[in-house]
């Protein structure tokens, strides 16, 4: 009976530790660069602002494509880019990404380089084609998913 009070003082204090570094290694798990988060973001709903005219808004888990706004009031957009996309990366003069018609991993994966300075667009149906056009417009970007990115409302 001696002994009850410190175990469960040891037991308590050893489940707040570990809960504390359960939620470290999740956070950083979810979160692999360390990326701003805002408040009510999550990866099935989040703006990745990309420049003054393009962002990356994501409406769900499968959900997520590029727009283009010619005004900088950025609540609005004049075209749209991809349906689906999963991967994304840009330079000064490009935004490349990856994505599927549909979710399934039946459809083709399609490829997309967007021309930032005319908003002019090309879809690619192999991988081959997709990265000739990037060497030839000399484009040297690491595509990456979403959760690589500053997450805004």
């Amino acid at each position: 009976m001696k002994y009850l009070k410190p175990i469960i003082l040891s037991s308590f204090f050893l489940f707040i530790i570990s809960c504390i570094l359960i939620n470290h290694f999740l956070d950083h798990w979810t979160n692999p660069e360390n990326k701003f988060r805002a408040k009510n973001s999550s990866y099935s709903a989040n703006t990745i602002i990309i420049d003054d005219h393009f962002k990356f808004i994501s409406i769900s888990a499968n959900y997520a494509f590029i727009t283009y706004n010619d005004r900088k009031d950025m609540n609005t957009y004049t075209k749209s880019y991809g349906r689906e996309l999963d991967e994304f990366a840009w330079n000064d003069h490009y935004i490349v990404a990856t994505g599927r018609h549909d979710h399934s991993e039946n459809t083709p994966l399609m490829y997309y380089i967007i021309n930032k300075d005319t908003t002019e667009y090309e879809v690619y149906v192999t991988k081959e084609n997709f990265e000739n056009d990037l060497k030839r417009l000399d484009v040297h970007v690491e595509l990456k998913g979403r959760e690589y990115y500053d997450w805004y409302e």
